[in-house]
């Protein structure tokens, strides 16, 4: 604890706040802020009696008053309810932060070099494998780069597909992308990733994300398919050795989850690579190869969510991990529409991936409208504009949900998908990323 209470100190909690049990755990929100801690029984009653008056020799003589505790009990209780409050800086005066203006915010740009793959991933939303019509060329894509950079300077750019290393352009486009100083990102299978390409990639890509739906040689191939473990494995390999920050994606489906749980943290130990980063997606989008998928696959059950939930715990632990879906004391006003430029490999633009309405083609529209319609996008679609949500204690926590689902299900931005379950599943995610 940073803070060294006295007994005769007043606590200056949050004024305004909303107050959830769930599951025998006691949320309290300052929703204005918003900041959250999450207290067990005990200390919720101790909690209920803070006021702007009571010194916490008062609370302390009070909570014994009520209730019957030994000493050592109470003192306990209250310590851990003051570690509470200073490690989430749960207090009044923390200010919140605004999030900065969206022409502040420099756009990250996704580049899908093509559609074409080496595998026939079942769970795949862009069902890649084979090049669709009209794919841009190596020169098209060096100048459509070199417009971007002269607006867009020094922003990380991804490169992925398809399998973007099957083009074999897609390292020389990588290194012209990197001459403008931009980060560089490769999301790949891995599998074309050897030891002719390996220095290159090392000389103009700052990180790499190779996906892997299992840890195993066998629930690994039942997904990806046949005789990839071994180049999958080797890839790995080459990128420890070579140094590139290394990020393992890992979709979680009925067919992996225990495989990933019982071997995934043995498998990086034995990886031994520090510079390594695992992300966890336990949701898949309804689309492309996935559309055939039973329906089994698309629900999130009790037995799922605990094990995702053991995952990333353990990863956390282990530093593997560091993220979490909610922050705190920072006002977000939309889910991230318009931060970014997506360009399919024919040069449509869309202001997110999971969008299929194009803005136009890199080829012929000047970089400066699209930051500006980016920019529109992004402030028309703010909470404030969402009815909805003015009112709602979370609107600074999910920032209105994703615009585009709501979008794809009911034709308009502004018009969330919130309910009650909803709701109670954002509570979920703040008691366990509180614990």
């Amino acid at each position: 604890m940073e803070k060294n209470f006295s007994i005769y100190d007043i606590i200056e909690i949050p004024q305004n706040l909303y107050i959830k049990n769930l599951d025998n755990k006691y949320i309290i929100l300052a929703y204005e802020k918003p900041n959250w801690i999450v207290l067990d029984g005990k200390e919720f009653k101790m909690f209920s009696l803070i006021t702007k008056e009571n010194r916490i020799i008062d609370i302390l003589e009070q909570y014994a008053e009520s209730y019957d505790e030994q000493e050592g009990v109470i003192i306990d209780c209250m310590q851990s309810l003051l570690e509470k409050i200073e490690k989430n800086k749960f207090y009044e005066f923390t200010n919140a932060i605004e999030n900065e203006p969206i022409e502040q915010i420099k756009k990250t740009i996704q580049i899908h070099l093509t559609h074409k793959c080496n595998m026939r991933c079942i769970h795949c939303y862009m069902a890649a494998g084979n090049a669709i019509n009209n794919e841009l060329s190596e020169e098209q894509w060096i100048s459509a780069i070199e417009n971007l950079s002269k607006v867009i300077k020094n922003t990380e750019i991804v490169f992925t597909g398809g399998e973007p290393l099957i083009r074999k352009d897609s390292i020389g486009i990588m290194k012209f992308a990197k001459k403008y100083d931009h980060k560089v990102v490769l999301f790949t299978n891995g599998v074309l990733i050897d030891k002719e390409n390996i220095l290159e990639l090392s000389e103009c890509v700052d990180e790499i994300q190779v996906s892997m739906e299992g840890i195993t040689r066998e629930c690994y191939e039942r997904v990806r398919g046949k005789t990839n473990y071994n180049r999958f494995i080797n890839s790995l390999n080459l990128i420890k050795e070579y140094k590139i920050p290394l990020t393992l994606a890992i979709t979680i489906i009925p067919s992996n989850i225990e495989d990933v749980e019982e071997n995934l943290i043995r498998f990086l130990e034995e990886l031994d690579y520090d510079k390594i980063n695992v992300r966890i997606n336990a949701k898949l989008d309804k689309e492309g190869y996935a559309k055939s998928l039973p329906e089994e696959f698309f629900e999130n059950s009790t037995y799922i969510e605990e094990s995702v939930t053991n995952i990333k715990t353990k990863l956390v632990e282990m530093g593997y991990v560091d993220e979490k879906k909610y922050q705190k004391n920072i006002h977000f006003y939309n889910c991230g529409i318009g931060c970014s430029i997506t360009i399919d490999s024919n040069g449509e633009i869309y202001p997110c991936s999971k969008l299929n309405i194009g803005r136009g083609n890199i080829v012929n529209k000047n970089i400066g409208e699209i930051v500006y319609e980016f920019n529109k996008l992004n402030k028309d679609t703010e909470i404030t504009n969402m009815k909805l949500c003015k009112e709602c204690e979370l609107k600074y926590i999910c920032s209105g949900g994703c615009r585009i689902d709501h979008y794809l299900n009911n034709g308009c931005y502004l018009n969330p998908m919130c309910n009650n379950s909803y709701k109670e599943d954002i509570y979920r995610t703040l008691v366990k990323e509180s614990l």
